[in-house]
């Protein structure tokens, strides 16, 4: 079952960014489960330990520049950062 097939976690990853980290997935009330199953499913990339990111986000030219800002990022940012390196 893929997110569109469940409401419950397309609207808890709409209030995501494209690149988040675990504890902002926590903040949007995914759980560690559901995380798992969206990266088994196909529906996100594991970037780095931690860092997620959507797979139908636009791609990057510099593939480790999400992973590298959501982490410096985490602590201060809100569940939808206004940087540009995380959207």
């Amino acid at each position: 079952m893929n997110s569109a097939e469940n409401p419950r976690l397309e609207q808890r990853l709409a209030g995501l960014s494209p690149t988040f980290t675990t504890a902002q997935a926590r903040q949007a009330l995914l759980s560690p489960r559901d995380l798992k199953h969206l990266v088994t499913e196909g529906e996100m990339d594991e970037l780095s330990r931690g860092v997620y990111r959507r797979a139908d986000a636009p791609e990057t030219a510099h593939a480790d520049l999400p992973a590298v800002c959501a982490r410096a990022l985490a602590p201060s940012c809100a569940v939808n950062p206004p940087w540009p390196c995380m959207n």
